[in-house]
């Protein structure tokens, strides 16, 4: 099993419109790309100094199925739209 968790920091955290349309379009990609196998997006509740405000991780079959995923013309709309409304990004991926 292949993981990729990603990390944003918005823009301008007090926006709820943009992070609901960024959890809407993420939620998508589910019924969208038959590879992904499981998707979870995780809202920051404290809103610390260090945290992010918005958490997803995805797991597929192979890093191969990730790839397909990564390049996929509907993620990659939402990766347009994510780019737009965020201000910091940090990935990990993995396999297990």
């Amino acid at each position: 099993m292949f993981k990729h968790v990603v990390m944003w920091q918005l823009k301008n955290r007090n926006d709820l419109t943009a992070r609901q349309e960024m959890i809407r379009r993420l939620k998508l990609l589910e019924t969208e790309i038959p590879q992904l196998r499981r998707l979870e997006i995780g809202l920051d509740m404290l809103q610390l100094p260090a945290s992010a405000d918005i958490l997803l991780i995805t797991e597929f079959d192979s890093q191969q199925d990730y790839l397909v995923y990564r390049d996929h013309p509907g993620h990659r709309a939402v990766v347009n739209f994510i780019n737009s409304v965020t201000s910091e990004r940090r990935v990990v991926d993995y396999e297990i």
